[in-house]
C-alpha cells in the first residue's frame, strides 16, 4: 500500500512541476547540454513511474493478501441488491457476474487513461507556454485601433 501511495505522489508531484518550470522557461531559449540531459532524465523517470510503476503497484496491491481480488471472488458494488453468488440484476439484461479480478483490471485501465490525458495536457501546456493573447480595442483618441497585451 505504501509503494502505491509513494508512486502516486511521485507521479502527480512530478507532473505538477512541469507547469511550474514552464512559467520560467521562455520559448526559444537555447538549452545547454546539462539542461537537456536533466530534462530527458526527468521526463523518462516521470513516464517510467506513471506508466510502469503506478499501475504495477495497484495490481500488486489488489492481488496482495490484504485485498486478494481473485477471479473466483465476486464484486458486490450495490450491497443488498445482488442475488446469490454476487449476481447483479440489471433490468432488461438479466444478471451480471462481476469478478474482483475484472474490477482490478478496469481500475488499472482507468489509471492508464488518466495518465494519458494528463500526459497530453502537459504536452499542450508546454507547447503553449509564453504565448499571450492580443486584444484589439476599436476606440482610440487618435482614430487608430489600440493593441494591448492581456496578462
Amino acid at each position: 500500500m505504501m509503494a502505491l501511495i509513494v508512486a502516486a505522489i511521485a507521479t502527480f508531484g512530478m507532473a505538477a512541476l512541469v507547469p511550474v518550470y514552464a512559467r520560467f522557461r521562455p520559448i526559444g531559449t537555447p538549452h545547454t547540454w546539462g539542461e537537456a540531459m536533466l530534462g530527458a532524465v526527468f521526463v523518462f523517470f516521470l513516464m517510467f513511474v506513471a506508466y510502469g510503476v503506478l499501475p504495477h503497484q495497484w495490481l500488486a496491491y489488489a492481488d496482495s493478501p490484504v485485498r486478494n481480488w481473485r477471479s473466483d471472488q465476486f464484486f458486490n458494488p450495490w450491497l443488498g441488491l445482488t442475488g446469490a453468488k454476487g449476481l447483479i440484476p440489471i433490468k432488461g439484461f438479466g444478471q451480471i457476474l462481476l469478478p474482483k479480478a475484472a474490477v482490478k483490471d478496469i481500475v488499472a485501465v482507468l489509471i492508464y487513461g488518466v495518465e494519458l490525458v494528463l500526459h497530453v495536457m502537459l504536452w499542450g501546456y508546454w507547447q503553449k507556454r509564453g504565448t499571450k493573447k492580443k486584444v484589439v480595442a476599436t476606440a482610440s483618441d487618435f482614430g487608430r485601433p489600440l493593441v494591448r497585451s492581456e496578462a
